[in-house]
Protein backbone atom coordinates (compact mmCIF):
# COMPACT_ATOMS: atom_id res chain seq x y z
CA UNK A 1 0.00 0.00 0.00
CA UNK A 2 2.73 1.95 0.74
CA UNK A 3 4.52 1.94 -2.54
CA UNK A 4 1.25 2.49 -4.45
CA UNK A 5 1.11 5.63 -2.47
CA UNK A 6 4.44 6.90 -3.07
CA UNK A 7 4.33 5.97 -6.94
CA UNK A 8 0.87 8.01 -6.86
CA UNK A 9 2.72 10.85 -5.26
CA UNK A 10 5.34 11.02 -7.73
CA UNK A 11 2.93 10.27 -10.73
CA UNK A 12 1.16 13.65 -9.34
CA UNK A 13 4.51 15.56 -8.83
CA UNK A 14 5.67 15.01 -12.36
CA UNK A 15 2.47 15.85 -14.02
CA UNK A 16 2.62 18.72 -12.01
CA UNK A 17 6.49 19.55 -13.84
CA UNK A 18 4.92 18.76 -16.98
CA UNK A 19 2.16 21.50 -17.28
CA UNK A 20 3.60 24.34 -14.59
CA UNK A 21 1.94 27.40 -13.66
CA UNK A 22 4.11 30.41 -15.69
CA UNK A 23 3.66 33.14 -13.10
CA UNK A 24 5.27 36.53 -13.23
CA UNK A 25 5.16 39.10 -9.92
CA UNK A 26 5.96 41.83 -10.04
CA UNK A 27 7.07 43.47 -6.75
CA UNK A 28 8.65 46.62 -5.32
CA UNK A 29 11.82 45.21 -3.97
CA UNK A 30 13.39 42.28 -3.72
CA UNK A 31 15.67 40.69 -0.82
CA UNK A 32 18.45 41.54 0.29
CA UNK A 33 16.51 44.65 0.75
CA UNK A 34 14.53 43.99 4.12
CA UNK A 35 10.95 44.31 4.26
CA UNK A 36 7.70 42.45 4.76
CA UNK A 37 6.51 42.49 1.31
CA UNK A 38 9.48 42.01 0.46
CA UNK A 39 10.56 38.71 2.49
CA UNK A 40 7.37 36.92 1.71
CA UNK A 41 7.41 36.97 -2.09
CA UNK A 42 10.85 35.75 -1.59
CA UNK A 43 9.39 32.61 0.59
CA UNK A 44 6.07 32.80 -2.04
CA UNK A 45 8.27 32.45 -5.01
CA UNK A 46 11.14 29.92 -3.73
CA UNK A 47 8.05 27.77 -2.97
CA UNK A 48 6.25 27.85 -5.95
CA UNK A 49 9.19 26.87 -7.83
CA UNK A 50 9.62 24.02 -5.72
CA UNK A 51 5.30 23.05 -6.53
CA UNK A 52 7.28 22.80 -9.95
CA UNK A 53 6.03 26.14 -11.41
CA UNK A 54 7.60 28.47 -13.27
CA UNK A 55 8.59 31.93 -11.43
CA UNK A 56 10.01 35.29 -12.87
CA UNK A 57 10.04 38.03 -10.33
CA UNK A 58 10.79 41.53 -11.88
CA UNK A 59 11.05 44.16 -9.26
CA UNK A 60 12.99 47.28 -8.52
CA UNK A 61 16.86 47.43 -7.62
CA UNK A 62 16.95 48.97 -4.06
CA UNK A 63 20.00 51.03 -4.17
CA UNK A 64 20.38 54.01 -6.78
CA UNK A 65 22.51 53.91 -10.09
CA UNK A 66 23.17 50.21 -9.38
CA UNK A 67 22.97 48.25 -12.74
CA UNK A 68 20.68 45.68 -11.58
CA UNK A 69 20.30 42.79 -14.11
CA UNK A 70 18.81 39.05 -14.19
CA UNK A 71 20.11 36.15 -11.84
CA UNK A 72 18.97 33.11 -11.15
CA UNK A 73 17.88 32.78 -7.22
CA UNK A 74 16.65 29.23 -6.25
CA UNK A 75 15.24 28.58 -9.15
CA UNK A 76 13.50 31.93 -9.63
CA UNK A 77 14.33 34.08 -12.63
CA UNK A 78 14.81 37.20 -11.11
CA UNK A 79 15.06 40.88 -12.75
CA UNK A 80 16.18 44.03 -10.79
CA UNK A 81 15.47 47.44 -12.59
CA UNK A 82 17.98 50.23 -12.12
CA UNK A 83 16.54 53.33 -10.40
CA UNK A 84 17.63 56.83 -9.67
CA UNK A 85 16.44 57.13 -6.24
CA UNK A 86 13.32 57.24 -4.43
CA UNK A 87 10.07 60.13 -4.94
CA UNK A 88 7.79 59.91 -2.19
CA UNK A 89 8.66 56.13 -1.23
CA UNK A 90 8.18 55.77 -4.95
CA UNK A 91 11.56 54.06 -6.76
CA UNK A 92 12.31 56.62 -9.98
CA UNK A 93 12.73 53.71 -12.90
CA UNK A 94 12.86 55.00 -16.39
CA UNK A 95 13.35 51.19 -17.62
CA UNK A 96 10.54 49.43 -16.10
CA UNK A 97 8.66 49.61 -18.60
CA UNK A 98 10.70 48.76 -20.89
CA UNK A 99 11.80 45.42 -18.56
CA UNK A 100 8.19 44.64 -18.00
CA UNK A 101 7.20 44.44 -21.84
CA UNK A 102 10.33 42.34 -21.94
CA UNK A 103 8.91 39.98 -19.61
CA UNK A 104 6.24 39.52 -21.04
CA UNK A 105 7.20 38.55 -24.04
CA UNK A 106 10.06 36.73 -23.38
CA UNK A 107 8.97 34.79 -20.01
CA UNK A 108 5.26 34.56 -21.53
CA UNK A 109 3.52 34.22 -18.13
CA UNK A 110 0.06 32.31 -17.41
CA UNK A 111 -0.82 35.29 -14.87
CA UNK A 112 0.50 38.39 -13.69
CA UNK A 113 0.46 38.29 -9.59
CA UNK A 114 1.12 41.90 -9.00
CA UNK A 115 2.34 42.91 -5.00
CA UNK A 116 0.91 46.52 -4.15
CA UNK A 117 0.97 49.19 -3.54
CA UNK A 118 3.88 49.36 -6.05
CA UNK A 119 3.27 52.52 -9.07
CA UNK A 120 4.69 50.16 -11.53
CA UNK A 121 2.14 47.43 -11.15
CA UNK A 122 -0.08 50.96 -13.48
CA UNK A 123 2.13 49.59 -16.63
CA UNK A 124 -0.35 46.54 -16.69
CA UNK A 125 -3.38 48.43 -17.79
CA UNK A 126 -1.50 49.43 -20.87
CA UNK A 127 0.89 46.74 -21.93
CA UNK A 128 -0.77 43.48 -20.56
CA UNK A 129 -4.83 43.97 -21.54
CA UNK A 130 -5.30 39.91 -22.18
CA UNK A 131 -3.71 38.34 -19.27
CA UNK A 132 -4.96 36.71 -15.69
CA UNK A 133 -4.41 39.24 -13.35
CA UNK A 134 -3.88 38.58 -9.50
CA UNK A 135 -3.54 41.84 -7.33
CA UNK A 136 -1.73 41.15 -3.58
CA UNK A 137 -3.28 44.02 -1.53
CA UNK A 138 -0.25 44.43 1.20
CA UNK A 139 -1.65 47.48 2.19
CA UNK A 140 -3.90 50.60 1.59
CA UNK A 141 -1.78 53.72 0.77
CA UNK A 142 -2.09 55.36 3.80
CA UNK A 143 -0.89 59.26 4.01
CA UNK A 144 1.52 59.63 6.67
CA UNK A 145 0.58 62.08 9.18
CA UNK A 146 4.52 63.28 9.52
CA UNK A 147 4.16 63.92 5.80
CA UNK A 148 1.41 65.90 4.16
CA UNK A 149 2.57 65.45 0.56
CA UNK A 150 1.76 62.09 0.55
CA UNK A 151 -2.02 63.01 1.25
CA UNK A 152 -1.29 65.51 -2.67
CA UNK A 153 0.40 62.47 -3.94
CA UNK A 154 -2.35 60.02 -3.30
CA UNK A 155 -4.86 61.78 -5.08
CA UNK A 156 -3.01 61.16 -8.53
CA UNK A 157 -2.48 57.82 -7.35
CA UNK A 158 -5.72 56.82 -6.33
CA UNK A 159 -7.23 57.17 -10.35
CA UNK A 160 -4.55 54.28 -11.59
CA UNK A 161 -5.20 52.28 -8.35
CA UNK A 162 -9.06 52.07 -8.76
CA UNK A 163 -8.58 51.24 -12.64
CA UNK A 164 -6.29 48.57 -11.41
CA UNK A 165 -8.47 47.23 -9.27
CA UNK A 166 -11.20 47.09 -11.77
CA UNK A 167 -8.98 45.49 -14.35
CA UNK A 168 -7.80 42.84 -11.53
CA UNK A 169 -9.53 39.31 -12.03
CA UNK A 170 -8.94 38.63 -8.69
CA UNK A 171 -7.94 40.19 -5.43
CA UNK A 172 -5.91 39.13 -2.89
CA UNK A 173 -6.51 40.47 0.74
CA UNK A 174 -4.22 39.64 3.95
CA UNK A 175 -6.98 39.16 6.38
CA UNK A 176 -10.58 39.44 7.06
CA UNK A 177 -9.90 42.35 9.64
CA UNK A 178 -8.47 44.23 6.59
CA UNK A 179 -10.54 43.68 3.74
CA UNK A 180 -13.30 44.82 5.80
CA UNK A 181 -12.25 48.03 7.03
CA UNK A 182 -10.08 49.10 3.12
CA UNK A 183 -12.13 51.84 1.63
CA UNK A 184 -10.21 51.13 -1.62
CA UNK A 185 -11.04 47.30 -1.66
CA UNK A 186 -14.96 48.39 -0.71
CA UNK A 187 -16.26 48.41 -4.16
CA UNK A 188 -14.11 45.03 -5.12
CA UNK A 189 -15.17 42.32 -2.06
CA UNK A 190 -17.15 40.63 -4.60
CA UNK A 191 -13.89 39.44 -5.86
CA UNK A 192 -11.83 39.65 -3.32
CA UNK A 193 -10.38 36.63 -1.56
CA UNK A 194 -8.14 36.19 1.76
CA UNK A 195 -4.57 34.73 1.98
CA UNK A 196 -2.84 36.29 4.79
CA UNK A 197 0.59 36.37 4.34
CA UNK A 198 3.59 33.28 5.08
CA UNK A 199 6.44 32.35 5.98
CA UNK A 200 8.68 29.59 4.93
CA UNK A 201 10.54 28.19 8.47
CA UNK A 202 13.32 26.79 6.58
CA UNK A 203 15.41 30.16 6.39
CA UNK A 204 15.19 30.74 10.13
CA UNK A 205 18.31 29.74 11.60
CA UNK A 206 17.98 27.82 15.02
CA UNK A 207 20.61 28.61 16.91
CA UNK A 208 22.08 26.08 19.08
CA UNK A 209 20.94 25.84 23.14
CA UNK A 210 24.22 26.95 24.68
CA UNK A 211 23.58 30.32 22.31
CA UNK A 212 19.99 31.10 23.85
CA UNK A 213 20.91 30.21 27.42
CA UNK A 214 24.17 32.75 27.11
CA UNK A 215 21.67 35.63 25.84
CA UNK A 216 19.58 34.65 28.69
CA UNK A 217 22.03 34.53 31.08
CA UNK A 218 20.94 37.73 32.67
CA UNK A 219 16.54 37.43 32.95
CA UNK A 220 14.47 36.54 31.20
CA UNK A 221 13.39 39.62 28.49
CA UNK A 222 10.59 41.02 25.91
CA UNK A 223 11.56 41.16 22.58
CA UNK A 224 10.12 43.44 19.78
CA UNK A 225 11.43 44.16 16.45
CA UNK A 226 10.22 46.95 13.83
CA UNK A 227 10.98 50.40 12.38
CA UNK A 228 11.66 52.88 14.39
CA UNK A 229 8.76 55.04 13.42
CA UNK A 230 5.44 56.63 15.02
CA UNK A 231 2.44 54.14 14.26
CA UNK A 232 4.87 51.12 15.84
CA UNK A 233 4.15 52.46 19.27
CA UNK A 234 7.03 51.75 20.98
CA UNK A 235 7.29 54.72 23.39
CA UNK A 236 4.06 52.84 25.27
CA UNK A 237 6.35 50.17 25.38
CA UNK A 238 8.91 51.64 27.28
CA UNK A 239 6.28 53.06 29.38
CA UNK A 240 5.24 49.75 30.19
CA UNK A 241 8.67 48.44 31.16
CA UNK A 242 8.56 51.02 34.24
CA UNK A 243 5.66 48.78 35.68
CA UNK A 244 7.88 45.57 34.95
CA UNK A 245 10.92 45.89 37.43
CA UNK A 246 13.31 43.08 36.80
CA UNK A 247 12.15 42.59 33.46
CA UNK A 248 14.45 43.43 30.50
CA UNK A 249 13.35 44.47 26.97
CA UNK A 250 15.38 44.43 23.71
CA UNK A 251 14.26 46.45 21.15
CA UNK A 252 15.49 45.91 17.54
CA UNK A 253 15.05 48.25 14.38
CA UNK A 254 16.02 51.67 12.94
CA UNK A 255 14.14 54.59 11.50
CA UNK A 256 13.56 58.45 12.32
CA UNK A 257 12.50 58.19 16.10
CA UNK A 258 15.97 56.47 17.46
CA UNK A 259 17.13 59.73 18.89
CA UNK A 260 13.96 60.34 20.76
CA UNK A 261 13.65 56.45 22.07
CA UNK A 262 17.12 56.33 23.39
CA UNK A 263 16.06 60.12 24.89
CA UNK A 264 12.58 58.02 26.32
CA UNK A 265 15.03 55.27 27.35
CA UNK A 266 17.15 57.65 29.76
CA UNK A 267 13.90 59.64 30.91
CA UNK A 268 12.77 56.91 32.46
CA UNK A 269 15.79 55.54 33.79
CA UNK A 270 15.56 52.25 32.01
CA UNK A 271 19.14 52.21 30.60
CA UNK A 272 19.68 49.23 33.05
CA UNK A 273 17.20 47.03 31.18
CA UNK A 274 16.35 48.47 27.97
CA UNK A 275 18.59 48.19 25.09
CA UNK A 276 17.51 49.70 21.73
CA UNK A 277 19.61 47.61 18.96
CA UNK A 278 19.90 48.60 15.38
CA UNK A 279 18.83 46.07 12.74
CA UNK A 280 20.24 43.09 12.90
CA UNK A 281 21.06 40.67 10.18
CA UNK A 282 18.82 37.41 10.23
CA UNK A 283 20.76 34.52 12.05
CA UNK A 284 20.85 37.11 14.96
CA UNK A 285 17.33 38.31 14.80
CA UNK A 286 16.77 34.62 14.65
CA UNK A 287 18.36 34.02 18.06
CA UNK A 288 16.69 36.53 19.83
CA UNK A 289 13.58 35.25 18.63
CA UNK A 290 14.34 31.72 19.79
CA UNK A 291 15.67 33.35 23.27
CA UNK A 292 12.51 35.52 24.31
CA UNK A 293 10.31 35.06 26.41
CA UNK A 294 7.97 36.93 25.29
CA UNK A 295 7.43 38.83 21.81
CA UNK A 296 5.71 42.48 22.33
CA UNK A 297 4.13 44.38 18.52
CA UNK A 298 2.62 47.38 20.64
CA UNK A 299 1.71 49.33 17.23
CA UNK A 300 -1.06 51.91 17.77
CA UNK A 301 -2.51 52.44 14.28
CA UNK A 302 -3.75 50.69 10.69
CA UNK A 303 -0.65 51.19 8.82
CA UNK A 304 0.74 48.11 10.73
CA UNK A 305 -1.72 46.46 8.19
CA UNK A 306 -0.26 42.71 9.36
CA UNK A 307 2.75 42.43 11.08
CA UNK A 308 4.85 39.86 9.33
CA UNK A 309 7.73 39.69 11.96
CA UNK A 310 4.90 38.06 14.43
CA UNK A 311 4.76 35.14 11.85
CA UNK A 312 8.32 34.16 13.00
CA UNK A 313 7.68 34.88 16.38
CA UNK A 314 4.81 32.29 15.92
CA UNK A 315 7.37 29.81 14.51
CA UNK A 316 9.71 29.95 17.24
CA UNK A 317 7.07 29.42 19.35
CA UNK A 318 7.09 32.80 21.33
CA UNK A 319 3.97 33.76 23.03
CA UNK A 320 2.23 37.09 21.93
CA UNK A 321 1.46 40.58 23.21
CA UNK A 322 0.13 42.52 20.49
CA UNK A 323 -2.45 45.79 20.42
CA UNK A 324 -6.53 46.09 18.99
CA UNK A 325 -5.87 48.18 16.32
CA UNK A 326 -9.00 47.80 14.55
CA UNK A 327 -8.51 46.84 10.65
CA UNK A 328 -4.91 45.56 11.24
CA UNK A 329 -4.25 42.02 11.07
CA UNK A 330 -2.42 41.81 14.22
CA UNK A 331 -5.08 40.71 15.92
CA UNK A 332 -6.39 38.17 13.97
CA UNK A 333 -2.78 36.70 13.83
CA UNK A 334 -2.77 36.41 17.31
CA UNK A 335 -6.12 34.78 18.94
CA UNK A 336 -6.41 36.25 22.01
CA UNK A 337 -5.86 33.18 24.72
CA UNK A 338 -4.74 30.85 22.54
CA UNK A 339 -1.56 32.48 20.86
CA UNK A 340 -1.04 35.50 23.35
CA UNK A 341 -3.20 38.48 24.57
CA UNK A 342 -4.59 41.58 23.28
CA UNK A 343 -4.46 44.72 24.85
CA UNK A 344 -6.03 48.11 23.76
CA UNK A 345 -3.97 49.98 21.63
CA UNK A 346 -1.40 53.21 23.13
CA UNK A 347 -2.13 51.97 26.62
CA UNK A 348 1.33 51.42 28.66
CA UNK A 349 -0.63 49.67 31.39
CA UNK A 350 -2.78 47.07 29.48
CA UNK A 351 0.89 46.33 27.93
CA UNK A 352 2.37 46.12 30.86
CA UNK A 353 -0.46 43.60 32.74
CA UNK A 354 -0.38 41.58 29.83
CA UNK A 355 3.76 40.85 29.54
CA UNK A 356 3.52 40.70 33.87
CA UNK A 357 0.60 37.60 33.18
CA UNK A 358 3.09 35.68 30.72
CA UNK A 359 6.10 36.52 32.35
CA UNK A 360 4.66 35.19 35.68
CA UNK A 361 2.77 31.90 34.24
CA UNK A 362 4.94 29.18 33.23
CA UNK A 363 2.49 27.13 32.09
CA UNK A 364 0.29 30.05 30.55
CA UNK A 365 3.18 31.17 28.32
CA UNK A 366 4.11 27.32 27.81
CA UNK A 367 0.09 26.51 26.73
CA UNK A 368 0.29 29.95 24.19
CA UNK A 369 3.81 28.67 23.02
CA UNK A 370 2.05 25.73 21.59
CA UNK A 371 -0.94 27.49 20.53
CA UNK A 372 1.53 29.77 18.40
CA UNK A 373 3.28 27.01 16.64
CA UNK A 374 0.10 25.48 15.98
CA UNK A 375 -1.71 28.34 14.46
CA UNK A 376 1.89 28.84 12.03
CA UNK A 377 1.83 25.53 10.73
CA UNK A 378 -2.30 25.73 10.23
CA UNK A 379 -2.42 29.41 8.95
CA UNK A 380 0.85 30.60 7.84
CA UNK A 381 3.34 28.19 6.58
CA UNK A 382 4.62 29.16 2.85
CA UNK A 383 3.26 26.18 1.33
CA UNK A 384 0.57 26.39 2.53
CA UNK A 385 -0.11 29.55 1.67
CA UNK A 386 1.37 28.63 -2.03
CA UNK A 387 -0.89 25.96 -2.71
CA UNK A 388 -4.36 28.30 -1.56
CA UNK A 389 -2.99 30.81 -4.22
CA UNK A 390 -2.25 28.41 -7.16
CA UNK A 391 -6.22 27.67 -6.67
CA UNK A 392 -6.78 31.47 -7.19
CA UNK A 393 -4.40 31.03 -10.28
CA UNK A 394 -6.54 28.00 -11.56
CA UNK A 395 -10.12 30.52 -11.22
CA UNK A 396 -8.63 33.18 -12.94
CA UNK A 397 -6.99 31.01 -15.97
CA UNK A 398 -9.82 28.92 -16.78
Amino acid sequence: MSLLLTRLKKTFIQALREDPTRILHLGKYFPPFSGGMENFLADLARAQVRRGDEVFVLAHEHRPFRRGGHTLWHGVRLKRVPILGELLYVPLAPGMPLAFRQALREFAPDVLHLHLPNPAAFFTLLLAPRLPVVVHWHADVVPSRLDRRLALAYRFYRPFERALLRRADLIVATSPPYLETSKPLAPFRHKTRVVPLGLDPARLHRPPRSEIEALRRDGPFVLSVGRLTYYKGFPHLLEAMTFLPGTRLFLIGRGKLEKFLHKKIKELKLEDRAKLLPAVEDRRLHLFLAACEVFCLPSVERTEAFGLVLLEALAFGRPLVTTAVEGSGMSWINRHGETGLVVPPADSRALAQALKRLLSDQDLRLRMAEGAKRRFNEEFHIERVARRLHTLYEMVSR
